[in-house]
């Protein structure tokens, strides 16, 4: 995998989101050219003579490989209060949230599921 700087991971995560980059031509977008990330299709009239670029297969490939050597951000640890609340609204049973930790439902919930 070939480094990148992050104007061009940005460019690369554009059209793929979008399938198409309209731009002039600058530094950036000649690197993912020749790399082959990109197709240039040339100027175009339709975009106001800048030219249109699309994703190639290989583009693609690299950038999932980048995704996936991103590192993860650790699941959100919940409270016991938010756990609770979260009991509750996969509970489903028609009360208010008040009502429904007065029937002490929770806590028996609470101790099937840690």
């Amino acid at each position: 995998m070939n480094p990148l700087n992050k104007e061009q991971i940005s460019i690369l995560e554009h059209t793929s989101n979008t399938g198409r980059y309209v731009s002039d031509l600058n530094e950036e977008l000649r690197g993912l050219v020749v790399c082959g990330h990109l197709h240039d299709h040339g100027s175009q009239r339709l975009a106001g003579g800048m030219h249109y670029l699309t994703l190639t297969s290989a583009g693609r490939q690299w950038l999932e490989e980048w995704r996936a050597a991103q590192p993860r951000p650790e699941p959100v640890r919940l409270t016991r209060g938010q756990r609770r609340y979260q009991m509750f609204l996969a509970a489903d049973c028609g009360f208010r949230f008040g009502d429904w930790l007065k029937t002490k439902r929770y806590e028996r919930e609470e101790r099937l599921c840690p």
